[in-house]
């Protein structure tokens, strides 16, 4: 709504430190020196990707003051794709805490904003991490939605993280389409048993 989008927001711009850039380029604060929340909607992806140092770039993006969102730097991205469905929605919105030192701060089984650039691919990716950084010298992107495999970065593709806090939907999910797998699994797995027994 236009009471959190902040209009009087100031831009700072953060040298970049050697290890990957673990601290963000830029950011932007209120008159009072806080941090405010930039938005990074789909339209705006491919711009991010080269512009994510860009001071100029940034203090194009909106921005906003959420409740329960301070006493960190935070990022909100939209969502493109179904791969972390049915948990997060196409077209929805993700807040993102910025994550500093990745070998400690990216836990197992969490979902995290990745912005990924390499000779291959470049995107912003929403993804639950299993961090093996420092036994194989890699990252694991899992996606909820089984239908997408298992991506491998290792920490020079990775340009920025941002732990997600905050899922921003409109469109509430039904229950009764995951309720009615179980109950056919259910039913799919008695059927196997009683064929078992013959």
């Amino acid at each position: 709504s236009d009471d959190t989008r902040n209009t009087n927001s100031l831009t700072v711009l953060r040298e970049s430190q050697e290890n990957y850039s673990h601290t963000p380029r830029v950011v932007t604060v209120d008159k009072q020196g806080r941090d405010n929340v930039v938005l990074v909607p789909n339209k705006a992806a491919a711009g991010y990707l080269s512009g994510y140092g860009d001071t100029a770039f940034i203090q194009s993006l909106p921005t906003y003051n959420l409740p329960n969102i301070n006493n960190g730097t935070f990022r909100m991205f939209q969502v493109a794709g179904d791969s972390m469905e049915p948990t997060i929605q196409n077209q929805s919105y993700v807040v993102g805490e910025w994550k500093e030192n990745w070998s400690e701060d990216i836990k197992d089984g969490r979902v995290y904003i990745f912005v990924i650039q390499t000779d291959d691919y470049e995107g912003i990716l929403v993804k639950r991490a299993l961090n093996r950084i420092d036994k194989y010298g890699n990252i694991l992107l899992k996606s909820d939605n089984r239908v997408y495999s298992t991506k491998n970065f290792i920490p020079s593709d990775i340009k920025e993280v941002w732990e997600v806090k905050l899922y921003l939907s409109f469109n509430i999910p039904d229950p009764s389409t995951i309720y009615d797998r179980m109950n056919d699994l259910e039913a799919d797995i008695f059927q196997l048993k009683e064929q078992l027994k013959k």
